[in-house]
């Protein structure tokens, strides 16, 4: 599955820039223009490929939106970019989240179990079916506006990356640790707890945008059988929400020994979950024995990139915080990630994530007093 998803990905990418070269030359006239003509029209393009790649972005959210709406799902929150639209009370408020590695999402709340199942092949597919729709339009509209050479060429872009993410998304494939929308519908088929597991998730989010803490959730919802597929990302992910669980309830020599067990395992997990795995166990680290040298090497160079693609995650920032604080000892430093949190808090959409999080800073601060009376005695 892997070699297929890389040479499929492959084959898109030159597809799409085969059919782009011809209808340059064939449809748009690119050989006829003269040097600055050209080089107007290469800049033109690259703002339509911004704007074609946003537009088709919204387009694949709002497709899950509807498939989930019209499968019994309920709004949860739509993304696109950093830009969070998020149901609070009945009411839309804007806030800013930012996930590594995504350009949008559009999150639901789950209907209730049936049977153990709930409807998800609609609601997956939703998404490149709404790309795919826009391919349609913006080829015909690509043929209406043809003596409108500039227009045209928008609709022909827009069209160009719905095909693309139509098939991306659409044609099952594995993209590092992450399944794409075909691909998850084929491991729901198969697999009852992969199934339990999508509900999961969507119930965790829910919850949190509720403003419940991961403590507060039912345990039931975090235990796996011991045969569960641990290759399937859907499933490990409950693995990974049962160490965030455990850390939430402060039982920390748990949360280490589950989150070793789990790195240590065969499990396939998603790289933002084994990054933020090693946080929290480097925070237990730095609370306990504080051992500057086995906290360093906990986090590889993929862990300092994601840190940074991820600055205003909580978590994140709680890491940075106490390593300031424990490690560093610098507190003006400790402030100004303090102060960080302060700012992120103000339109961060899951207010019980910060919280909690503040309450392992505050935990940070107990201890450091604690070491410094302890040196004074």
């Amino acid at each position: 599955m892997k070699k297929f998803s890389i040479v499929f990905s492959y084959v898109i990418f030159m597809l799409a820039g085969g059919i782009f070269g011809v209808a340059l030359i064939e449809f748009f006239g690119f050989h006829e223009l003269n040097m600055s003509d050209k080089v107007l029209f290469i800049c033109i393009s690259l703002v339509y490929l911004y704007i074609a790649l946003m537009f088709n972005i919204i387009v694949h959210e709002a497709g899950h939106l509807v498939a989930g709406l019209m499968s019994g799902y309920k709004f949860a929150s739509f993304r696109v970019g950093s830009f969070m639209l998020k149901k609070e009370e009945e009411k839309l408020v804007l806030k800013r989240f930012t996930l590594a590695g995504t350009g949008g999402q559009c999150l639901m709340a789950p209907p209730d179990l049936v049977d153990g199942k709930i409807p998800f092949v609609f609601y997956n597919i939703g998404g490149a079916l709404a790309n795919l729709i826009t391919f349609v339009v913006s080829i015909i509209l690509m043929f209406v506006t043809k003596d409108v050479k500039l227009l045209s060429l928008l609709f022909f872009i827009t069209a160009l990356i719905g095909l693309m993410l139509a098939l991306s998304n659409g044609v099952p494939m594995r993209s590092g640790e992450v399944d794409n929308d075909g691909m998850n519908i084929i491991s729901l088929s198969k697999d009852p707890l992969a199934m339990k597991a999508l509900w999961v998730q969507l119930k965790i989010n829910e919850c949190t945008s509720k403003n419940i803490s991961l403590r507060d959730m039912d345990d039931e919802w975090f235990e796996l059988p011991e045969n569960a597929d641990m290759k399937n990302v859907l499933i490990s992910s409950i693995a990974a929400f049962k160490c965030n669980k455990l850390m939430a309830e402060r039982k920390f020599e748990e949360t280490k020994k589950a989150i070793d067990a789990l790195l240590n395992s065969n499990a396939v997990i998603v790289g933002i979950y084994q990054t933020l795995l090693k946080l929290d166990k480097a925070y237990i680290e730095m609370i306990s024995n504080n051992n500057k040298v086995l906290v360093d090497a906990l986090i590889e160079k993929q862990d300092k990139n994601i840190i940074m693609a991820m600055k205003n995650f909580p978590s994140v920032i709680r890491y940075q915080y106490t390593y300031a604080l424990l490690i560093d000892k610098d507190t003006k430093k400790a402030a100004e990630y303090r102060k960080h949190m302060e700012f992120v808090k103000k339109n961060y959409p899951y207010m019980v994530d910060v919280e909690d999080e503040l309450e392992l800073m505050n935990l940070a601060d107990e201890v450091l007093s604690d070491r410094e009376n302890n040196d004074n005695v």
